[in-house]
């Protein structure tokens, strides 16, 4: 059964979300469990699991041994799509207690994190409000090329985390071009501008979409190829990723892609840019 189909309340679909994600994860699932997740008692967990029984009736039976729901043979996912990415979101909420998210548990996993840069709380809310209504800002700056601290004029679209920290994207009055500002390096809480607001349908670089075509580093073995190619998915010896031209440099620099044709060490660049000379002007990182 499609899960769009299915009505329920909110908090309801948060417990079948759980027993669902338990049966795939952990391949059981008791009263106990759903108790100890949700602070509800053994009545309303029999009554959700019996809920999820009735939506999915080929996906679970209890095992009297055990005394314990288990997945069935014929089982098919309808609430989470049991991949890997997932497991590593379910891991995140597991680790950090976040509210309002499915937490399973997970005794035995530890996802590391790098220390990000702080970020003033209120610039992230001044410039979210800013796109919601597409308004030009001012912000104060210091940039590591320059001015020590500067003032822009920015017509923020979108805001960007690009797996360490976070960006906003907009046009730069003063610049007269889109660029990317890293929020940890304004220095005071950007204030309504009364410059016309620039629609982002000029950032070209925003809106191009690049195909990255990945392949294993030409000095390796035959055997440490298959072994990267394995590492990352290829096919056919090819990764191909697609991204917006504005966001391919933070994709290379968290890949650890090389982006120019000095020699390399494989072993700490095992995959290099097979279409390099057709992208290698969009992998120059253009922010400030």
């Amino acid at each position: 059964m499609d899960s769009t189909t299915i009505d329920l309340k909110w908090e309801a679909r948060q417990r079948l979300t759980f027993i669902e994600a338990t049966l795939v994860w952990s391949g059981e699932i008791s009263t106990r469990d759903l108790t100890h997740a949700f602070g509800i008692g053994r009545a309303q967990a029999s009554k959700d699991l019996a809920v999820y029984q009735a939506h999915w009736p080929k996906n679970i039976a209890y095992d009297r041994s055990r005394k314990r729901y288990v997945p069935t043979k014929e089982f098919s996912a309808g609430l989470v799509t049991g991949n890997p990415d997932e497991f590593l979101r379910f891991a995140r909420n597991a680790v950090s207690g976040q509210q309002g998210t499915v937490i399973l548990p997970f005794p035995s996993v530890v996802v590391l994190d790098i220390p990000a840069p702080p970020v003033d709380v209120r610039n992230l809310q001044a410039l979210n409000r800013a796109i919601r209504h597409q308004a030009a800002v001012t912000i104060t700056y210091r940039s590591m090329s320059g001015k020590p601290e500067a003032t822009y004029t920015l017509s923020p679209h979108t805001l960007v985390h690009n797996g360490f920290r976070w960006h906003v994207r907009g046009f730069s009055a003063e610049h007269g071009e889109f660029r990317d500002f890293v929020l940890s390096r304004i220095t005071a809480v950007p204030a309504e501008s009364s410059v016309e607001y620039t629609p982002d349908d000029g950032d070209r670089d925003w809106h191009e979409v690049i195909a990255l075509e990945l392949i294993p580093h030409p000095d390796l073995n035959e055997r440490q190829r298959e072994v990267i190619e394995t590492d990352y998915g290829m096919t056919g010896g090819v990764l191909r990723i697609e991204q917006r031209t504005a966001l391919l440099p933070y994709l290379a620099r968290l890949m650890r892609i090389p982006t120019g044709t000095e020699t390399l060490n494989p072993r700490a660049h095992p995959v290099i840019v097979r279409n390099r000379e057709s992208v290698a002007a969009r992998l120059e990182f253009g922010g400030e």
